[in-house]
């Protein structure tokens, strides 16, 4: 946009914008400055008052405080994000642990699964020993109950795989949260001791 100006915070969460341009642009400028939906910028009121240009200005620029000041502020927000951003993950370790829970109990089903044909192999196996005829269909009933466990143990297997990664990257996430609360207090206080 062909806009001339400038901007610069305000205490204590304002903006002031002071432009040049052709009507239609600036009324353009206004409109995209209706954000919504942004969830690092709210804006709850523009007030516009229209006076004759001066002609004072040859571009447009962001008037800053002073880099402390600036840096104080970003770490106010990045604090505010971060405390947020805390409760989410803290939120789905809660339901991960639930499914965790519910897991858990998976893994007891397939348990009992596994006892239950440990029990039917021990009924094979005394069959085997009633006679030779019986044993050639023991040993088809074996087989299917063995193919049927490799299964079971394939599952129990990949969800335990599973679980193990979940619990890594909990932790990896833990420990990057534990540094990053270090690292911002930190700063804090360097900026407070000036």
């Amino acid at each position: 946009m062909d806009i001339k100006g400038f901007v610069e915070n305000l205490k204590p969460y304002d903006l002031r914008i002071i432009c040049e341009g052709e009507e239609g642009v600036i009324k353009r400028f206004v409109g995209v400055l209706k954000i919504e939906d942004d969830p690092f910028i709210r804006v709850s009121d523009i007030a516009v008052a229209y006076e004759k240009p001066t002609g004072e200005f040859r571009y447009f620029e962001i008037k800053r405080g002073s880099s402390g000041e600036e840096t104080a502020e970003r770490l106010d927000i990045a604090a505010l994000y971060l405390k947020n951003l805390t409760s989410v993950v803290s939120m789905m370790n809660t339901n991960l642990g639930g499914k965790m829970d519910n897991l858990g109990g998976k893994i007891d089903d397939v348990g009992g699964k596994i006892d239950d044909v440990g029990g039917k192999i021990d009924d094979v196996g005394g069959k085997i020993d009633a006679g030779r005829e019986e044993n050639r269909g023991g040993f088809a009933m074996l087989g299917d109950k063995i193919d049927s466990i490799k299964e079971d143990t394939g599952e129990m297997t990949d969800t335990l795989t599973f679980l193990k990664a979940v619990h890594r990257e909990t932790l990896e996430l833990k420990e990057k949260y534990e540094v990053l609360s270090r690292d911002v207090a930190a700063i804090k206080i360097k900026l407070k001791a000036g």
